[in-house]
């Protein structure tokens, strides 16, 4: 199997770090220290950065990703709800189970929901993409940008006012596909990347003083624009680490543990925890600190643990499934 492009992983991890730094600003210390405006302008690219990653590489939809995807969801699912009931006391809502069987509509996880659609309609996605000429791929790629980002960030129409939602997932993918198929990294130099990348993210940080309710929407223009000179500049250098491709794989269930039911009352506590030390202070980084260390262990404790259990489950349906219903070859 071809080794992973370290640079990509490096970014997927770095995405990551940014989710993670951002949910930390904004639920554990409820938006309230002077650094969410700075968190704010650098660290909201990490989901627009995800979906650029998938476009550039493609997702290469098959019954196996299907069903890995989903297994995983279930698998974190059911573990946190389990965990948040034997340690924080909380029972399960019976519409929970809607989950298990319609996670691209009752997923408490935004992101997982839309990208298991993005995931459900890539082979389309790509074909339209892959048989478009330039002409064409211009259209599709301004018409996209037109109605997510004029249309619905700036005039708020219904189809995508805040870009958590496919519509958005698609304009962003379709955009990591064209950076891909136009070798649009090398059009600039690394230096003028990153000069572009410094005044979006500065225009970021000055819009969010003003209006910080609207400047995380991921159909913003200067958040896609900070995105995708982040994600060209990176791409730019070639790094080959089988540790970072190694801890790459652990930023998903990263993500699912921390902002899962458990997780958000892990926050509650982070912000008690906090207020006691007002936010400051080498107990407090400390605490932190364990905090992060803490999930990546439990991340990589829980990963485990669920490709033991369902690695095989998975490549047995998975191949039963190719041989009944052969749809993706």
């Amino acid at each position: 199997m071809k080794e992973r492009d370290s640079n990509f992983e490096l970014l997927r991890i770095i995405a990551m770090l940014f989710i993670v730094t951002w949910h930390i600003s904004i639920h554990a210390q409820n938006g309230e220290l002077e650094s969410h405006g700075y968190i704010t302008a650098i660290c909201t690219t990490g989901v627009n950065i995800f979906i650029l990653i998938s476009g550039y590489f493609n997702i290469r939809t098959t019954w196996k990703s299907i069903l890995t995807l989903y297994g995983t969801f279930v698998f974190y699912y059911i573990t946190t709800i389990a965990l948040n009931w034997y340690i924080f006391g909380e029972t399960p809502h019976a519409k929970s189970v809607l989950a298990l069987f319609s996670p691209t509509t009752h997923s408490p996880w935004w992101f997982i929901a839309c990208y298991m659609q993005l995931q459900l309609l890539s082979p389309l996605i790509n074909n339209l993409l892959s048989t478009s000429n330039e002409k064409m791929y211009a259209y599709t790629i301004g018409i996209l940008l037109f109605i997510s980002c004029y249309s619905g960030f700036v005039f708020q129409n219904q189809i995508n006012i805040t870009g958590y939602n496919i519509f958005n997932f698609i304009t962003i993918y379709a955009i990591g596909d064209a950076i891909r198929k136009y070798n649009i990294q090398n059009w600039l130099s690394p230096k003028f990347w990153f000069g572009l990348y410094l005044v979006a993210t500065i225009c970021m940080f000055i819009a969010s003083q003003i209006e910080i309710q609207r400047i995380i929407f991921y159909n913003n223009p200067l958040l896609i624009a900070s995105s995708i000179c982040l994600f060209c500049l990176i791409s730019r250098f070639r790094i080959s680490n089988k540790k970072i491709n190694i801890i790459a794989t652990y930023m998903l269930p990263l993500y699912l543990l921390q902002e899962s039911t458990l997780g958000y009352n892990v926050y509650k506590y982070l912000v008690q925890r906090g207020k006691n030390l007002d936010f400051t202070g080498f107990d407090y980084y400390c605490l932190l600190w364990k905090y992060l260390l803490g999930l990546f262990a439990c991340a990589i404790i829980a990963d485990f643990i669920r490709r033991q259990i369902l690695n095989k489950p998975t490549n047995f349906i998975s191949k039963f499934l190719d041989k009944k219903m052969n749809l993706f070859h």
